[in-house]
């Protein structure tokens, strides 16, 4: 759907994020018919994407601006006191 067809109804509610939660709670509000509940999501299409499809290449999407927001943080510090290096 378009941005202008989206924007261009109403919503009783407004979910964001369509991910697995976001799609529960979506699909759990249009349990009532009289219902309609729209879904905003980042980035394109992912019908029939091999990487978003295929669990075995999930590692693939990451640094993939395509698929991953690439945001990084500064170095954290674990139970056990160590640098944490991960997505970094």
């Amino acid at each position: 759907m378009s941005v202008t067809d989206f924007t261009s109804k109403e919503y009783d509610y407004i979910v964001v994020g369509g991910g697995t939660a976001g799609l529960v709670v979506a699909a759990r509000l249009t349990e009532d018919a009289n219902v309609t509940v729209g879904i905003l999501e980042a980035g394109g299409n992912g019908l029939d994407d091999i990487l978003i499809d295929s669990p075995g290449l999930f590692t693939q999407v990451y640094g993939n601006p395509q698929y991953d927001w690439n945001f990084k943080t500064v170095p954290q510090v674990s139970a056990i006191n160590a640098p944490c290096k991960a997505f970094i």
